[in-house]
């Protein structure tokens, strides 16, 4: 997926739900899903998954634009984040919404756990070039959008903008 992202030259990366296969109709006992994963580790586990897309791309795209400055200014430097990281926009599915009866917000373990290996392991590439990271948390955040379905418009590229709408079939 990061080669077909980056021979795109794709700025959106969309997942339309059922991060997590969840626990209802007897999953784990027909073992359909990995045993002992419970709902907050599938969570984890897919924000790893999605991440390491986003991360694979962004060391290829960083890597070149380091290749073409010498003293990057602060804001410079945000802006190459910001222009190497794709956007990651998604929606629940109803494996992922199962929780709800149980009072859980679904995939807030799934968006802390995805910020959270973006922002060090993003740290880790701009230091190991030799640069600071000024407002990481932010751009990351800004990165990670998660659809309204009660809005007419979803999202709107910035740099295109095409209109995106995701949904998920269940």
């Amino acid at each position: 997926l990061p080669a077909l992202i980056l021979r795109r030259n794709a700025t959106l990366l969309v997942g339309s739900g059922d991060f997590t296969q969840g626990l209802n109709h007897g999953l784990l006992e027909r073992g359909e899903i990995i045993a002992g994963i419970n709902d907050t580790q599938q969570e984890k586990l897919a924000a790893h998954i999605i991440g390491k897309v986003m991360i694979e791309v962004f060391k290829v795209r960083f890597g070149e634009w380091v290749k073409t400055v010498k003293s990057p200014s602060a804001e410079e430097i945000d802006q190459a984040i910001r222009f190497c990281l794709v956007t990651f926009l998604f929606v629940n599915g109803n494996h992922d919404d199962w929780k709800r009866r149980l009072g859980v917000s679904p995939l807030s373990a799934f968006r802390s756990a995805l910020e959270r290996y973006l922002e060090e392991s993003i740290v880790d590439i701009v230091e190991k070039a030799g640069f600071g990271v000024k407002n990481l948390h932010s751009i990351v955040r800004s990165k990670i959008v998660k659809d309204n379905l009660s809005q007419k418009i979803h999202y709107v590229s910035p740099f295109s903008g095409l209109k995106v709408k995701s949904t998920h079939p269940g």
